[in-house]
Order: C-alpha cells, then sequence, then structure tokens
C-alpha cells in the first residue's frame, strides 16, 4: 500500500509539483481514504522521507560488497552521493520541494523517522574512522553535521540556479573538501568507484 501511495504521489508532483498536492489529492489518486494514508504516513513530508529511504534502501542492497574494498571516508561520501542520484531520479519537482525549511524531515537531529538507516550508515562510518585514528578530531557528530550541511547547501544552491550546473561532480568535490579539513591523510575524488 505504501509503494502505491508513493506512486501515486510522485505521478502527481510530476505533473501538479509539491505545493498544489494536497492528502486529499494523493488519496483521490490512490484511490484510497484519508484515514488509510495517515495509517501509513503522517505528513506529505514523511511521505517523501519515505521514498528516499526506500530509494537508499535499494542502493544498500545493489551496492551490498562492492564497497567492502572503501575506507569509511570514501564510503560516507559514496552515501550522500547515493543520495543525491536518487534525488535527480526523482526529478527536479522532488529535490525542490524537498528541500525546504518546512521540511521537519530533514532535521538531521531528529532520531526517529524513515530516513534513520542513512543517517545510522554515514553515523557508523565516521565513527569507524575516528576509532581508527583517521580523524584530526573525535566529534562523529561535529563532523556528520558539517557534512549534512554542505550535502543539503549544494542541493539548495542547485534548486536556485535552476540545475545550471552537474549536481553530482560538484556535491562530491564539496563534500571532499569538508571531509579532508578532518582527515589526517586526504582523499581525493577520483579513489571513489564510478
Amino acid at each position: 500500500m505504501k509503494e502505491h501511495i508513493i506512486n501515486s504521489y510522485i505521478m502527481l508532483m510530476k505533473k501538479y509539483g509539491h505545493e498544489n498536492l494536497t492528502i486529499r489529492n494523493i488519496c483521490s489518486s490512490a484511490g484510497i481514504s484519508t484515514g488509510t494514508f495517515y495509517h501509513y504516513f503522517s505528513s506529505k513530508d514523511e511521505l517523501m522521507s519515505y521514498y528516499l529511504a526506500r530509494g537508499y534502501e535499494k542502493y544498500r542492497q545493489l551496492s551490498d560488497g562492492k564497497m567492502d574494498d572503501l575506507t569509511p571516508p570514501l564510503k560516507v561520501i559514496s552515501v550522500f552521493v547515493c543520495i543525491c542520484q536518487y534525488f535527480l531520479e526523482a526529478g527536479p519537482a522532488f529535490i525542490i520541494n524537498y528541500v525546504s525549511p518546512r521540511n521537519q524531515a530533514l532535521n538531521s537531529r531528529l532520531t526517529e523517522g524513515s530516513q534513520r538507516q542513512i543517517v545510522h550508515d554515514i553515523v557508523e562510518q565516521i565513527d569507524i574512522a575516528n576509532h581508527t585514528g583517521l580523524f584530526k578530531i573525535e566529534d562523529t557528530m561535529m563532523i556528520y553535521n558539517d557534512m549534512n550541511r554542505v550535502f543539503f547547501g549544494v542541493i539548495f544552491d542547485w534548486c536556485l540556479s535552476k540545475g545550471d550546473f552537474d549536481l553530482v561532480p560538484e556535491l562530491t568535490r564539496m563534500l571532499v573538501n569538508t571531509l579532508n579539513f578532518y582527515l589526517k591523510d586526504p582523499i581525493s575524488a577520483e579513489m571513489l568507484p564510478k
């Protein structure tokens, strides 16, 4: 049922934009009652977050074993890049409407919600790098929050510029530069799998 609701939402969003959608429109398109919608999602923001988490789960399954040889810092960059690529697959309307200060699902300080696994995986890799002495400081959450702010800042800038630059390479460059600020031995974007 969640997939059915998501598919109706994505179809309507691409046609009309997120701001013009109501839960009632989504339910009408999906052929369900609002009660059914609220059984699965508490809001449109939660629906969008679930969509993102679903895409990330597909990435985790596809990348299983492929990232084993990467260092924890490279895994951190890879996770962020994967999310960015999924944003691009969802389309500009999704990105523009998801990256909004009204969307509390983006609040990285919230420990609940469908994005828990994404945050957990990134923080876990930063922790591993910290425990093996790769970073100059040991404040995992500071590093995570800085990376997260760069991620959404670059995506927000891309939205403002109406896609005027190639998002994935620019995001990768900025994330590598940010992570290198904390690393004892710098990494480069060329070290990431293609």
